[in-house]
């Protein structure tokens, strides 16, 4: 692990799902790594979600896909 943090890579988290895609453990955690990610390029002020950029969601998305 001390080798990963020192050379930067990401960790890849591995969620169960079953045939259909859907998450059939680990959700929590599933949960609070979206989160985490969505809360660094949202701003979290604007009521409505739609306001923010194509660009802010496909950052998210590529993000995301790095990390599942």
């Amino acid at each position: 692990m001390k080798d990963v943090v020192t050379i930067g890579w990401s960790q890849i988290t591995w969620i169960p799902t079953n045939a259909q895609g859907a998450i059939i453990g680990l959700k929590g955690l599933w949960t609070r790594i979206v989160k985490d990610v969505a809360y660094n390029y949202l701003d979290l002020r604007l009521v409505n979600f739609r306001s923010h950029t194509m660009k802010q969601w496909e950052v998210i998305h590529v993000e995301l896909d790095g990390l599942f």
